[in-house]
């Protein structure tokens, strides 16, 4: 747990300190907050539910995962298809 909370600071001064690096950073970041809400959509599509706990978590993800998106300057899941 120490190394993510290590990795998680590191990143954060790199978005901070080189600007190049926010895209990246928000781009791996967005399609993270993502993929663990498919994780849990997964979940919550499982008949026996008693899970009513989940949704607000899952909702809290996609919020979260746009708004890095947008942070980052738009690339993501979140973006416009053409």
């Amino acid at each position: 747990m120490k190394w993510l909370i290590v990795l998680s600071l590191f990143l954060i001064a790199c978005a901070l300190f080189w600007e190049d690096t926010k895209p990246a950073l928000a781009w791996i970041t967005s399609w993270t907050l993502y993929g663990l809400g498919g994780v849990i959509s997964k979940i919550m599509d499982i008949p026996e539910g008693g899970i009513s706990w989940i949704v607000p978590v899952y909702l809290k993800l996609m919020l979260a995962s746009n708004d890095v998106q947008d942070w980052g300057g738009g690339k993501g899941p979140w973006e416009t298809l053409e």
